[in-house]
């Protein structure tokens, strides 16, 4: 006679068992999103402000070599 892996237990035990979860791996994980997450947004600005010096400085220099020459 074959004897389940499982015995004694219902579909839904099995089910509530299986979706069940760990509180300390849930809160690490949503930390570590979070901390990403503003990290990532700090970046992306620092990248945002130092391209738009880098483009203004082009432009104003182009702004006073053609006045220079005109």
């Amino acid at each position: 006679m074959i004897q389940p892996v499982l015995q004694g237990k219902t579909f839904i035990s099995r089910f509530v068992e299986f979706m069940s979860f760990d509180l300390a791996n849930t809160v690490a994980s949503t930390y570590f999103s979070v901390m990403y997450g503003i990290l990532d947004g700090v970046v992306s600005v620092i990248k945002y402000v130092i391209e738009e010096a880098i483009v203004k400085t082009r432009y104003t220099r182009a702004y006073e070599n053609y006045f220079e020459v005109h």
